[in-house]
């Protein structure tokens, strides 16, 4: 049954890059050895992209302005400096294991501010990447963020917008944005790159679906505007959504369908993976599918990248699991709890090769 060592960070730009930012949002630069790398040659070679919610990545400093008070030294979970670094070692690892290449547009989530993301870009195991960072301190009451990591050598920001769900609710919904950042590829070609992190289930999946409904009308709202002036524009779209691929929210008001779906405009690369009962987060036994790629169509069919031969995976190494007795099964291994476990998150990261033609 479903379930419903490090540096401190050098450099900080805060900036519209190339085009125009159009809500309160900051690009970081923490890795950058010259003021200005927007002139460089872009490199043309497949494209790693990866999603992952990471399982509240707080440093152990208290934030007046965010709900941390659990994540300091003398809080709930006894959130010490040692924990913290460990946590940022967990993550560099899954990174570097995803390929041969670091990835080179990350989304991820469950991230408390801007400086949790520059400690982990100049992380020993990560720096050489040069990461940027697309950031904005969420309304949401956790204090925890959307953001999204690219390598400047082989994406070039156009602009990017976090999208308020609220625009779409009849309620204040202190939810996290949507991240929408546009890219220019090696080709001249232009990705539009989404990452989401919507409403939990917290509360029930009934109780709360106006609220991802809300973020689904919000996300549709963008993609009709992307696609209206071009209906061929490679989309690639992200996230922890908290509902499943045949939810009303994204099969309907998204129209994000299964590959087999012909007439579909938007391909659910998580849609049948989910049909054959796998999932990125375990609850009460059941495996879940929340986080997913969706991509366009037109990067599908009209572009230099192909998706269909390498599809979307789910990172699901011996390493991030441990055996659960009482569901006898494995599950993936939690970080932080009322018991510390010291493991990596309660998702399992994915990711998507997009190889040249």
């Amino acid at each position: 049954m479903r379930f419903f060592k490090i540096l401190s960070a050098a450099f900080l730009v805060s900036c519209s890059p190339q085009g125009q930012n159009k809500e309160s949002g900051k690009v970081s630069d923490p890795t950058s050895r010259s003021e200005d790398n927007s002139n460089q040659e872009l490199i043309m070679s497949d494209l790693l992209t990866a999603f992952w919610n990471v399982e509240n990545l707080f440093d152990f400093e208290d934030d007046a302005k965010t709900r941390d008070n659990d994540f300091l030294p003398d809080g709930k979970y006894k959130w010490t400096e040692d924990k913290y670094y460990q946590k940022l070692d967990r993550i560099a690892k899954v990174m570097n294991d995803f390929g041969d290449d670091l990835p080179h547009l990350m989304g991820l989530v469950e991230i408390e501010n801007l400086k949790v993301l520059e400690d982990l870009v100049m992380h020993d195991d990560i720096r050489k990447a040069e990461y940027k960072i697309i950031h904005k301190d969420s309304k949401d009451q956790r204090g925890i963020d959307v953001a999204a990591l690219y390598n400047p050598k082989y994406l070039s920001l156009i602009e990017f917008e976090f999208l308020d769900i609220d625009s779409h609710s009849d309620n204040s919904l202190f939810s996290r944005d949507i991240l929408y950042a546009s890219f220019t590829q090696a080709d001249g070609s232009v990705l539009h790159s989404f990452v989401n992190h919507w409403p939990s289930r917290r509360k029930g999946w009934k109780e709360t679906e106006h609220k991802r409904l809300a973020a689904a009308n919000t996300l549709k709202s963008k993609l009709d505007e992307i696609k209206m002036k071009n209906p061929d524009a490679q989309i690639l779209i992200s996230g922890d959504f908290n509902d499943y691929p045949d939810n009303k929210s994204l099969h309907e008001v998204v129209e994000a369908k299964s590959i087999k779906d012909k007439s579909a405009d938007l391909i659910n690369l998580a849609f049948e993976l989910d049909k054959d009962n796998q999932g990125t987060i375990a609850y009460d036994g059941d495996w879940g599918m929340f986080d997913m790629f969706i991509v366009s169509k037109s990067l599908l069919n009209k572009t230099s990248w192909d998706v269909k031969k390498s599809k979307m995976k789910i990172f699901k190494e011996d390493y991030l699991l441990y055996y659960d007795k009482k569901y006898k099964q494995d599950q993936p291994s939690r970080f932080q709890g009322s018991r510390f476990f010291g493991g990596y998150s309660d998702h399992l990261a994915i990711y998507l090769h997009l190889e040249k033609k």
